[in-house]
């Protein structure tokens, strides 16, 4: 199996991490502190969406540092007892080397630790944070996930979602030192499907230029036609057959997250299923993917994408009890209104993620209660509309879109 071009050119030293100037200034600041003893901010906080850069920026201060690290993630159990022995123990003892050393303790998905399993692992995390003597960071998405009383005894350092231009340098660079002639457009196009996500874009250039010398425009939309011709041989399939094991199969043959296949599926289930009552059974396990769905977004636990996709596939081969439907499949009416402001809305969203950044409030609070100002404020004061442009770091296309609210 090929190695995976994210791992292949994960950056080693911090300086080559994507983009992300402001956070890595306050990370080099914190690891010349810890030069000088132990600082007062003993701990950091990585925060910020997937594929922007966190794990690989921890992984790297170790070894510009010479630090031994040690990691836990959400594979780990977290419980209070695992913490306390696996990080508390090297926060408070010398180097695997000897010496005087640091250690380097990483506490990935430091905003998953929830639930029995991982029962009083927050608590031991907030006694760690207090009484470490090795260098600390915690790494999450969303840092409201994490209990104040932890937020608290960190610095925390925000990862912005990258900018398209960003993602298409970072994959211009890749594509060189595969040999690959990459088309500028093609790398452009990557980087705004990418939304933000580095580690999504390589992967889809992995996936598209593997056994390629080129890489053009026409590679990325044929790659998209592709998707869709797969998804209707899997909803053919679906109509088909009552096994559940081919049905799964299918699903998975398609390979394609859950997410991407959801609306899909429900648009077209009456096709699907001849009567009401297999009908009403097959949107109830439909329902159910879809709460297993919403959990994996909220937690980042993508373990969870594998009970969706059984409900998805063999739970609905199972429903159907009758004849199948009738009418030819077709595209999801959701994606066609959502197709149409889609531009609109990445814009908005991406206006409200600078603002929550900022000011330390939800995405939800920014939209509904900050961006609306801004349009009076853009169009009534064009200096202070600057002021604030320059402060979130505003594009054209956002200030252009504030001011035409």
């Amino acid at each position: 199996m090929a190695k995976s071009w994210t791992e292949k050119y994960r950056p080693k030293k911090l300086k080559n991490v994507a983009a992300q100037g402001r956070a890595k200034k306050e990370i080099k600041k914190w690891t010349r502190k810890w030069d000088r003893g132990i600082p007062d901010n003993r701990a950091l906080l990585f925060y910020g969406p997937p594929g922007t850069g966190k794990s690989t920026a921890a992984e790297a201060i170790a070894k510009e540092m010479g630090w031994d690290l040690i990691e836990m993630n959400a594979s780990d159990k977290r419980t209070r007892k695992e913490i306390e022995r696996i990080a508390g123990s090297a926060a408070s003892m010398g180097t695997l080397q000897g010496g005087n050393v640091k250690r380097l303790i990483v506490l990935d998905e430091a905003d998953n630790v929830h639930g029995t399993s991982d029962r009083g692992g927050n608590k031991a995390m907030s006694k760690l944070l207090k009484d470490t003597l090795n260098p600390v960071i915690l790494i999450g998405n969303d840092r409201y996930e994490i209990p104040k009383g932890v937020r608290n005894k960190v610095k925390e350092v925000n990862f912005r979602r990258l900018r398209k231009s960003s993602i298409a340098k970072a994959l211009r660079g890749i594509a060189k030192k595969e040999g690959i002639d990459a088309e500028e457009e093609a790398l452009q196009m990557l980087g705004e499907r990418a939304n933000g996500d580095l580690r999504s874009a390589i992967n889809d250039l992995q996936a598209i230029a593997e056994g390629r010398n080129a890489v053009k425009k026409e590679d990325i939309t044929t790659n998209e036609r592709d998707r869709e011709i797969g998804i209707f041989k899997l909803l053919g399939k679906l109509k088909k057959t009552r096994d559940a094991r081919e049905a799964r199969d299918a699903f998975y043959d398609f390979d394609q997250s859950p997410e991407e296949t959801i609306d899909w599926i429900e648009e077209n289930l009456p096709k699907i299923m001849g009567n009401i009552p297999d009908l009403a059974d097959s949107y109830e396990k439909l329902a159910r993917a879809d709460i297993f769905l919403g959990r994996a977004r909220r937690k980042q636990d993508y373990h969870l994408w594998r009970y969706a996709a059984d409900l998805m596939s063999a739970g609905i081969a199972l429903s159907r009890k009758g004849k199948p439907g009738k009418g030819r499949f077709s595209y999801p009416s959701s994606r066609k209104s959502y197709g149409r402001s889609k531009k609109q809305r990445r814009i908005r969203k991406n206006i409200a993620s600078k603002i929550s950044d900022e000011l330390h409030v939800s995405s939800y609070r920014a939209i509904k209660n900050f961006i609306p100002y801004l349009g009076l404020i853009f169009k009534n004061n064009q200096g202070t509309g600057k002021l604030i442009s320059e402060e979130l770091g505003l594009k054209e296309e956002e200030i252009k879109y504030i001011q035409d609210m």
